[in-house]
């Protein structure tokens, strides 16, 4: 299962410059979190970068290791291990509450 928004081939790029993994996790509102209601409870989910274009270059950004192990996540639900037991690993707290990561 993966994300609706596919994170493991794309990215959003804001108008400040900031690299920012989905659409979802920076929604316009004033404060450095969103407010997410899934499955009836209700969530604060803090906006999330990895880096920023006037900072460094977009493939840099893209190369980080905490950029790649989140992208990694969604690699290896999209591809579970199912040698023995089937394995498939948990969603980051900033998209468990996200109904597009559940393809919804």
């Amino acid at each position: 299962m993966i994300c609706a928004e596919n994170p493991i081939r794309s990215s959003l790029i804001t108008v400040n410059g900031d690299i920012c993994p989905c659409v979802y996790l920076h929604l316009p509102t004033k404060s450095d979190t969103i407010v997410r209601f899934f499955e009836g409870e209700k969530f604060e989910v803090r906006k999330m970068y990895f880096g920023n274009l006037r900072n460094e270059n977009f493939e840099e950004i893209w190369n980080m290791k905490e950029y790649k192990e989140f992208r990694a996540m969604f690699e290896m639900r999209l591809f579970p291990d199912f040698t023995i037991i089937p394995k498939i690993p948990d969603l980051s707290r900033s998209c468990r509450s996200c109904y597009k990561a559940h393809s919804v």
